[in-house]
């Protein structure tokens, strides 16, 4: 453009700005203010452009060929990451617009996953024009690795599925999430939370989250949409520290039979709650379980009979055993963010 006058370069700046402004819905004065940027020799218009919008801006550059603009626009082909299936989306994570790893295991495997790009080289003159000679060179793309995950995509549907019928069902405000593992080899087979999001539109938040950002104007917005995008992104499975409650008494019962406190037939009466240092914890059973064996006591999940055994075994045994299991430590999964043991 810096070689026209300067009627002809307001003309070609006009035919730009408004009509890739109409073609690509984008603000003419935002194209306009970056043409008028002469210290680049190069400025970017609009990423991710559908083909169908690509075609329409070939064909006004072919309808406008008094003006040369094949001289001043140009199109850049680029791959985009496309997932056909909207499951595990807080496992997978998603790409950035220039499909760089950002979170799950696209940014875990980022190296692994990504190629090395192709490109052309080719000769242009000072006005990025082709020379009229031809000179140009294709360096092919290499493909990245793929990578096969233990997941299961049947069980991670369903897994998704009832998850997000119970939490509607429950009510449950702070997302919910399941995991199901192959007991012998601790396989992930289902690693799922909810609400999560589409990662083909990872920025886009559900309806309701994006009802409360309406709600709320600049910096106060911002930050609220800047919270609940993260909120959606977070794997709760994996970053968000939880109590196991009931599950722990296996390993309650473990020590208490390696340590040789109780066996199978040790008893303990359950008359629906127990007292300890003033404090009343209720059983499940309100009415109680009665007198019961350690095998019992497991089948009925029953909150005295094990909060009894935990009092014989002690707390430094109990910690001794905890930190034994590995409970303490973090289990190393190949994802970002696993929060640590309290």
């Amino acid at each position: 453009l810096t070689k026209l006058d300067d009627a002809e370069c307001e003309k070609v700046k006009k035919a730009i700005s408004e009509n890739l402004a109409e073609i690509l819905a984008l603000e003419p004065e935002s194209i306009r203010e970056k043409l008028d940027k002469t210290s680049r020799y190069y400025v970017e218009i609009k990423k991710k452009v559908s083909e169908k919008d690509a075609n329409r801006v070939r064909e006004f550059i072919s309808a406008n060929k008094d003006l040369k603009l094949g001289n001043y626009i140009g199109i850049d082909e680029a791959t985009t990451r496309y997932y056909s299936e909207n499951i595990a989306s807080t496992v997978l994570g998603f790409v950035g617009d220039d499909n760089q790893g950002l979170s799950g295991l696209e940014l875990t495997y980022e190296e692994e996953l990504t190629g090395v790009s192709g490109r052309v080289v080719a000769a242009k003159n000072a006005n990025g024009a082709d020379m009229p000679f031809s000179y140009e060179k294709v360096v092919d793309a290499q493909p990245g690795n793929s990578l096969v995950l233990t997941i299961d995509s049947y069980v991670q549907y369903v897994a998704e599925k009832h998850l997000e019928t119970a939490i509607v069902n429950n009510k449950v405000a702070e997302r919910g999430a399941c995991l199901i593992m192959n007991v012998k080899t601790g396989a992930v087979l289902a690693m799922a939370t909810k609400g999560d999001f589409d990662c083909n539109s990872p920025f886009t938040l559900s309806a309701d989250d994006q009802k409360l950002v309406d709600e709320l104007e600049g910096e106060e917005r911002s930050k609220k949409l800047a919270e609940l995008r993260n909120r959606q992104w977070r794997n709760k499975v994996v970053s968000d520290a939880y109590e196991p409650g009931s599950v722990f008494k296996v390993i309650t019962a473990a020590i208490g039979i390696e340590e040789g406190v109780a066996n199978l037939n040790t008893s303990c009466n359950c008359p629906g709650y127990i007292v300890i240092a003033g404090q009343r914890y209720s059983c499940h059973k309100k009415i109680g379980h009665g007198t019961q064996n350690l095998t019992q006591a497991t089948m009925n999940s029953c909150n005295p009979f094990f909060i009894s055994l935990g009092q014989s075994i002690g707390a430094k045994t109990f910690s001794k055993y905890f930190k034994a299991f590995g409970l303490t430590e973090k289990t190393g999964i190949d994802l970002a963010g696993e929060a640590s043991s309290q």
